[in-house]
């Protein structure tokens, strides 16, 4: 099955419940059918991502600890 035959019922079904649907889908695939290319709202290639470095940069991140069945909360370590 081609990679076009996986998405075309996809892009159906969001197509027939727009506006009020949408669908995120991760995949390499770049199409280059008018269809997919009309579609897509976001591309993350050549450094831009989902979720941006600074993101992550500027975040605290949170603490693990091993489940010990006490409910600790959580904490976060900058």
């Amino acid at each position: 099955m081609t990679v076009s035959r996986l998405f075309q019922p996809m892009h159906q079904v969001v197509t027939g419940l727009s506006p009020d649907f949408q669908i995120t889908v991760s995949d390499h695939a770049d199409l280059p059918h008018a269809w997919y290319q009309e579609a897509l709202r976001y591309n993350w290639r050549n450094g831009e991502k989902l979720i941006p470095t600074t993101w992550l940069d500027n975040q605290p991140t949170p603490e693990t600890t091993p489940h010990t069945g006490d409910q600790k909360p959580l904490t976060y370590r900058s």
